[in-house]
């Protein structure tokens, strides 16, 4: 078993069996291997206040200039199960989890 992520373009991480990381843990892996960055989304684009944004659930998704910052969703894949985890960095992954950052589309 083992801890998979994967990016809104494609970019993908898996972590061995046995790690016992938090998603604040992976997504900062995740971030230094795919020199990207995901931070929490704090309401402050008017496009998207945080009341329409459905809350503090969103993150922001860089990749460093090639789409610029763009809103992310983040979901884990637990047991044939979807968990929003929102942005519960403290969020404990388990072996056998898949996290999807995808991009909005609405």
């Amino acid at each position: 078993m083992s801890i998979v992520i994967i990016g809104p373009t494609g970019e993908e991480d898996v972590f061995p069996a046995g790690n016992r990381l938090t998603l604040g843990e992976a997504l900062k892996l995740f971030e230094d291997r795919h020199r990207v960055r995901v931070t929490p989304y704090d309401g402050s684009w008017d496009s998207m206040p945080l009341e329409r944004a459905g809350g503090r659930k969103y993150f922001i998704f860089n990749d460093g200039g090639r789409f610029g910052d763009t809103l992310v969703d983040i979901h884990v894949e637990r047991g044939g199960e979807e968990i929003c985890p929102k942005q519960d960095l403290d969020f404990p992954l388990l072996d056998g989890d898949l996290i999807n950052v995808g991009v909005l589309v609405c």
